[in-house]
This record gives C-alpha cells, structure tokens and sequence, in this order.
C-alpha cells in the first residue's frame, strides 16, 4: 500500500511540471514559499499552469515580497519580463482580488492605474508587476489584457507555492500514531 501511494504521488508530482515550462526556482527565505518563473504565456495559460504546481499566481503581501519577486524574476537569463502576478478583476470590474483567496491588501499600482486601457485596451481584468529596470515604472503594477507580451517584451507567471507537510510525512505521522496506539492498549 505504501509504494502505491508514493508512486501515485511521484506520478502526479511529475505530470504537474510537465504541464507547466518553469524557467527557474527560488525560495524565499522572508515567506518560506517557493516561487517558479514560468515561460512566456498568457494570465490564464499561467495561472493554470500554477495550479498544476501546486499552487496559484503570486499573492504580494508587501514591499518586501515586491521587491523580492521583481528582483528575481524580473530580468532572468538578461530578457526584461513583466510578471503575471495573482491579482485580477475578472470577476467583477474594478474589484481586484487575489487567485488564491488570500485576504491581503497591498497594492503597488504604477500612476494612473488601474485603468481598465482607458476604454481603448479593455478589458485589463490581470495585473503584471514592470520589470526593474524596465520600460515604465520599475516594480509598479498595471492591469493588462490577457496577452503574453507588451511591445514584445514577455510576460512570464510567477507561481508561488506554499510548502505543505509531504506524503511521506503524513504516512510517517499515521504509522507513529498506529504505533501508539497499538502500544496503549498493551
């Protein structure tokens, strides 16, 4: 039973990152999430892709965690990229949540955004963080439509996971506990 459940779970692990091109990794020792930068792509493309990893489009809780993501990603492998963040108003015009249901409410909008592309580009409902250096406001945010560039500069996902107790761990903690009780009862 036990080497079913860890080949199930080797397997599933395996098709997710198939699914999804993933370009780099990084650990953020601030959160204690790990982040991927995904290929250049579409928000939706991204954001599926993300949650066959395991988790969601980024969620920024703070300047820090801005900072951090735009200095990491921002400028991988010498190519300027917007990043796909988590944030949309795709369910409601002007309301901007994030994918991952998390409540925070840090914002680093660039001047005059959000703007919807001022009724010309609309609809803008998916929000990428400027690269650092870039060509507008580094580090800000703007909402965009979902394309997978901007005057031909990519937009690339950038996924952050956070990490749960594994399979392996549950299985070890289930077997401790049979163990106990079995000894209880002696």
């Amino acid at each position: 039973m036990k080497n079913i459940l860890i080949l199930a779970v080797v397997g599933a692990l395996g098709a997710a990152s198939a699914n999804a091109q993933i370009l780099t990794s990084a650990f953020n020792p601030a959160t204690g999430h790990n982040y991927y930068l995904l290929a250049q792509s579409t928000w939706t493309v991204a954001e599926s892709q993300a949650v066959s990893l395991g988790g969601f489009l980024v969620t920024i809780n703070d300047a820090a965690e801005n900072t951090w993501v735009s200095t990491t990603f921002s400028n991988f492998g010498g190519v300027q990229r917007g990043l796909w963040t988590g944030l949309t108003d795709q369910n409601h015009e002007g309301t901007f949540t994030w994918v991952s249901g998390d409540p925070s409410t840090y914002r680093n909008w660039e001047a005059g955004q959000p703007d919807n592309g001022g009724g010309t580009f609309g609809p803008e409902n998916w929000v990428n963080i400027w690269p650092n250096p870039g060509p507008r406001d580094p580090g800000t945010w703007n909402d965009f439509s979902n394309a997978d560039n901007w005057e031909g500069m990519p937009f690339n996902g950038v996924v952050e996971v956070v990490p749960e107790p594994s399979a392996l761990a549950l299985m070890g903690l289930g077997a401790a506990a049979l163990l106990l009780r079995r000894r209880a009862r002696v």
